[in-house]
Parts: structure tokens; sequence; C-alpha cells
């Protein structure tokens, strides 16, 4: 694996993918960062299909539980399904307090899902806490 792997990050709020990506840079850790806005693009990006085919491999997905047309559950259980993916560790951010989001990203086998406050502050550390310990502490697979 590459000493700075990628990270995808999938997103359809241009505002929040700006945060994320803000975050991450205010860590200097020198991450290739890659965002898309739809759940389709993803899957091709990932499985290097269509105008993704020289895509990077990433070692980490920032995924929107709210996407439009393909949301985030149905992401989910596309690279779970596919043996290529299965290990790639997801993360899933939505702004949901329900339960049942919950449940069905942890059913999915979501690595862990994060809920996005609202103050833009906070949606910052936390990001920069996935960076942390995603990045600094865990050891992950290699990239797919």
């Amino acid at each position: 694996m590459s000493n700075n792997p990628g990270i995808l990050i999938v997103e359809d709020d241009l505002s929040d993918a700006d945060l994320i990506h803000s975050a991450i840079r205010d860590q200097k850790i020198r991450n290739r960062i890659y965002t898309l806005s739809s759940g389709e693009e993803a899957l091709r990006f990932l499985r290097r299909q269509g105008l993704f085919q020289d895509a990077p491999s990433v070692s980490l997905v920032l995924l929107d539980l709210n996407l439009p047309e393909m949301d985030g559950f149905a992401v989910l259980r596309e690279i779970r399904k596919d043996p290529l993916l299965t290990r790639l560790p997801v993360i899933m951010l939505t702004g949901s307090e329900r339960d049942e989001d919950r449940l069905a990203s942890y059913d999915l086998q979501a690595n862990c899902i994060i809920r996005k406050p609202a103050d833009g502050g906070q949606f910052i550390r936390a990001v920069q806490m996935i960076e942390t310990f995603w990045f600094k502490i865990v050891r992950l697979p290699p990239a797919p």
C-alpha cells in the first residue's frame, strides 16, 4: 500500500464536500482526495469502469447516506457484494438521527456511521478525528 493512501469522498452537497476536503488538508496528512457526487460514479470509480478506467486505488471511502438516485445504502451494498472491494473501509456520513439508518448501515457492514453536525466547526473536528484514527492509528488493508 502507498504511504499516502487515497480517500474517496462521495457527497452531493458541495459545501459538505468542501468542508471534508478542507478538514483533511488541515491535518497535513498527504492523502490524495477524490470527490464524486453520486453513488453510480463512485461505483464506476472504485471498479475502474468507463471514464474511470484509470482511477487510482483508495483506502477509505466517506459515503454520504442521502445521495440522489442511488443512496448510500445501495452503494454500500454493492461495495460489500464485490469481492475486490469488500474489505474497503467505508464510513457513512449522515445528518439523520434515525436509529433505523444507523442499524441499516451496520447491517450492511459499514465500518462506522458518523452524524454530520449542523455546526461547521464540529463537522471539521469530526472529519479530522476520522483522518487521525484511520490513517494514524488503524492499519488498513491494502487498497483494492
